[in-house]
């Protein structure tokens, strides 16, 4: 079926985009030229634009992948496989949607696939820049052949549209990089930035760009001594957590493997900081730091404590630790995976359902429990015989119950997948339950 008044709109809006910068498409041609149905994004993977393409498309020739505009010549890379037509299709259905334009294939590796549209366009294809005159003039009209009598104005003939899209291109980099190095505001950048998307996909550019010039001091400070290298860094706190968390990990294992009469507390400390590090709290998780590298210095030097850990278990208590560890690290993971969820979806009606279900997601952990620490607590703590191997036992078939549950086709997605962000949520606990169960001798 053909794409509705406001999809056309919007991809009217978004083939301006794309003189300026790549953008991700997914595509499914129609049974007839002007039905078939192309989406456009700037985060959105292929995949995801592809799957959406599909189900309001009528065909099952879909494909997906990169697309440029050039002059008069547009670009789409394909990653997928090709369908056959798929430019000359494209071509007809651009020109009855008032665009005329030479359509070019590609493949992933830049060769040549398929190409229709006027000869005089071949020089374009060749590589020739297209005049920045000639550039502005199209990219303010839509098409020079558009219908002059045409009430519905689209977005892309705003005279703010392509002030936003300037401005979208210049401070989407810094924005991202100062939400994840973990500032004072970054969530509240975060939240008006993913504002000023959502008003600017309503066509809403004024707003958007009030937005813009609030956040862009802020996000770009620093640039003219380090330009994008200085935007990527991390905040000071950031940095420090980096620089201590290895070091104050190590002592923190020598600390508690001398079973010191403080050793609840110092888990406790221990496990609060690096959760609130994970969280992206990383004032918090330094102060905590700086309490706690005292105790702990005091329990290392200390030496073994009358109820030291004997050395034939010394094995399962790191093995304790690595697991909580483990699963603190698969929790800051997925919240990772929940904000770049959150951050591609803003201002799409139709993916609110999808936003609505990401604080699920870290319920997925919830089968990653505590047991398997519970259970290597008590090994540490038993002497040997055959209780301790009744514990042994219990631990591995623990570990055979998470291994399980990495077997959902979830956890087999969601590292790599996911359509959204690379993580090493699976990857994560599957190298951690392989070690401890050596460590176990399983």
């Amino acid at each position: 079926m053909p794409m509705e008044a406001d999809e056309l709109s919007e991809m009217k809006n978004l083939i301006a985009v794309a003189r300026k910068r790549e953008l991700f498409f997914g595509l499914c041609l129609g049974k007839k030229p002007e039905d078939s149905v192309l989406y456009m994004h700037r985060k959105k993977s292929p995949e995801i634009l592809a799957r959406n393409a599909k189900k309001a498309g009528d065909t099952p020739k879909v494909t997906s992948g990169v697309v440029s505009v050039k002059g008069k010549v547009m670009s789409l890379t394909c990653q997928d496989d090709i369908p056959a037509g798929m430019a000359r299709a494209m071509r007809l259905f651009l020109t009855r949607n008032d665009f005329k334009m030479k359509v070019v294939i590609l493949d992933t590796e830049g060769q040549l696939i398929e190409s229709d549209g006027d000869d005089e366009d071949e020089a374009q294809l060749d590589g020739a820049e297209a005049d920045d005159g000639d550039d502005e003039a199209f990219q303010a009209s839509g098409d020079q052949e558009e219908d002059e009598d045409d009430e519905d104005q689209s977005p892309a003939e705003d005279p703010l549209a392509a002030e936003w899209h300037e401005a979208e291109s210049e401070l989407s980099q810094p924005v991202e990089a100062y939400i994840r190095a973990g500032h004072e505001k970054s969530p509240v950048v975060e939240k008006v930035w993913a504002g000023a998307l959502q008003a600017a996909g309503k066509g809403d550019y004024k707003t958007a760009l009030d937005v813009a010039r609030r956040i862009q001091p802020l996000v770009t400070a620093g640039e003219d001594d380090g330009g994008a290298e200085q935007r990527e860094e991390q905040s000071p706190e950031a940095a420090a957590w980096a620089k201590l968390q290895g070091p104050l990990g190590d002592l923190y294992a020598r600390a508690v493997a001398h079973n010191p009469p403080t050793r609840t507390k110092l888990e406790a400390a221990w496990a609060m900081a690096v959760e609130k590090a994970d969280s992206g709290d990383f004032k918090t998780a330094l102060t905590i730091a700086a309490k706690l590298k005292p105790a702990l210095e005091a329990a290392a030097d200390a030496g073994p404590a009358e109820t030291e850990i004997p050395k034939d278990v010394v094995a399962f208590q790191k093995s304790r630790i690595l697991w909580s560890n483990t699963r603190a690290k698969m929790l800051s993971e997925m919240k990772k995976l929940e904000s770049a969820i959150i951050s591609a979806c803003a201002g799409d009606e139709d993916l609110s359902a999808v936003v609505a279900e990401v604080s699920n997601l870290t319920r997925r952990l919830d089968v990653f429990d505590q047991r398997l620490e519970d259970i290597l607590d008590r090994i540490t703590n038993s002497p040997d015989g055959p209780a301790r191997e009744t514990l042994k036992s219990d631990a591995k078939a623990a570990i055979e119950a998470y291994k399980r549950a990495l077997g959902d086709d979830f956890f087999n997605d969601v590292d790599a997948n996911n359509g959204f962000v690379n993580v090493a949520v699976a990857s994560t606990a599957q190298k951690s339950l392989d070690a401890i169960s050596k460590s176990l001798g399983a």
